[in-house]
């Protein structure tokens, strides 16, 4: 764990700033420790995030907890305030003979070490790591009976300092932080008002009457002036009436108007209704010329209908009682005259290859 420390001096109380050190065991504040050199420090502060250990890299240096310290006074100057209420009058007393314990467990665990682990003394070692086990377990409680005994103080003090101090303290907070936000809010609110009551003002001067306060977005703040308020009031009913003579000019204005109100942006108004129109027209002519085309063939039709003659029908046969021929004087008949008749004709396939069999059919000559 990261915690802060300072050094003691001589009669055993804090001096100098805070450093900042590493610690493998548990600790709490008001612990004495040393470094690897054997200077002493206390433990001002275990509640360090590790992002300041992040800091010093490799370069973190670590202190160890003393267990073979006297009875002693130690005042930590960060809880002596106010009026030093809070003080560790003496620290705990803890004897211990884990140096001459150090040597049975290098014993004991160089020889479970030392076995051979195989088929025929498997159990001889797992007997072996059960008792270096056990040996543990009965040290570890003995530990955390030492760490408990040493917390129960401190345990009763947090408790006591939390019910007559912090949280009658930290309720007054809360109160006056709330009457506070209401003060403020009733401020921010009259604010508000003010800077609309402007707003409502200069924009009836303008003879404007589509756009509204909200529209505005103007951030009230409490510490933004009435002033700098008015003043963006200002701009944005100014930048509308701009819009609006603009407008005014532009062909489409109706049109751009009802654009213009969706979202007050003036060039992508008339951008909007002028591509509009641009488009209509383009659509017009596209129709206008297919109309024309549509036209133009039907007159060439009725053109090659009136150019082309009736069909011929076949002559009737009246029955008639037969008589022996008489004598007739030889007349010569009349001559038909052959003309020539030069027309074009434009109409589809189809009604070409009608006119053509109709000519053929018809014993007419044609090129």
């Amino acid at each position: 764990m990261i915690v802060k420390c300072k050094f003691l001096d001589e009669n055993g109380s804090p001096k100098g700033r805070e450093y900042t050190y590493g610690i493998a065991e548990d600790a709490v504040e008001g612990e004495i420790v040393t470094t690897e050199e054997g200077k002493k420090l206390v433990i001002t502060s275990t509640d360090v995030p590790q992002e300041e250990a992040e800091k010093f890299g490799d370069k973190l240096r670590y202190v160890h907890s003393i267990v073979d310290l006297e009875p002693q006074n130690v005042t930590i100057d960060e809880i002596q305030q106010p009026q030093e209420l809070i003080t560790v009058k003496q620290l705990p007393v803890i004897e211990e003979h884990l140096k001459t314990l150090s040597e049975e467990i290098d014993t004991k665990v160089n020889s479970a070490l030392a076995l051979p682990c195989t088929e025929d003394n498997i159990k001889t070692v797992k007997s072996a790591r059960a008792d270096l086990n056990k040996t543990l377990a009965t040290l570890e409680e003995q530990r955390m009976a030492v760490k408990n005994a040493i917390m129960a103080p401190y345990d009763q003090l947090n408790d006591r300092y939390k019910f007559y101090v912090s949280d009658k303290m930290k309720a007054a907070d809360e109160t006056l932080k709330t009457r506070i936000s209401d003060v403020e809010s009733e401020l921010k609110a009259q604010k508000e008002a003010d800077i609309k009551a402007y707003f409502d003002e200069y924009l009836c001067s303008k003879n404007i009457d589509f756009v509204y306060f909200d529209n505005a977005k103007i951030n009230v703040t409490l510490s933004a002036s009435l002033k700098s308020l008015k003043e963006q009031a200002k701009q944005f009913i100014d930048r509308i009436s701009d819009d609006v003579a603009l407008i005014e000019t532009q062909e489409f204005k109706e049109e751009i108007f009802v654009e213009y109100k969706k979202n007050l942006n003036c060039s992508q108004a008339i951008t909007a209704v002028v591509s509009r129109h641009k488009a209509i027209e383009e659509q017009k002519a596209r129709q206008a010329e297919i109309e024309a085309r549509r036209q133009a063939q039907a007159e060439a039709t009725k053109k090659v209908e009136a150019a082309a003659p009736a069909p011929l029908e076949p002559p009737k046969q009246v029955a008639q009682p037969i008589q022996q021929p008489k004598a007739e004087p030889e007349t010569k008949t009349a001559p038909d005259p052959v003309k020539t008749l030069t027309f074009k004709v434009k109409a589809p396939i189809s009604k070409l290859k009608e006119l053509k069999a109709f000519l053929v059919e018809g014993g007419y000559k044609y090129e």
